[in-house]
């Protein structure tokens, strides 16, 4: 694979964004000595709603607990006025 969809929680959700977000993460596999062979930059401008922030017909994939970050992530797309 070369990218990876990761679905999170974090300090601004229901507040300033959706209840839960989900962000891809470009993986690059180069070999670094020392290092991981597999690493990735996360960019939370490209920080997206799931479809369920804007109909509560829709269902969408909760993040686990272990995704939840202990810190605001203002970047990316908000909540939506209705």
């Amino acid at each position: 694979y070369d990218r990876v969809t990761v679905t999170f929680h974090d300090r601004t959700n229901g507040v300033s964004s959706a209840a839960w977000r989900f962000l891809t993460v470009e993986l690059d596999e180069r070999a670094r000595p020392g290092g991981p062979a597999v690493s990735a930059v996360a960019d939370f401008n490209r920080s997206l709603n799931y479809p369920m922030a804007f109909s509560p017909h829709a269902t969408c994939p909760a993040p686990v607990p272990e995704n939840r970050l202990p810190f605001e992530v203002s970047a990316g797309e908000q909540a939506v006025r209705r």
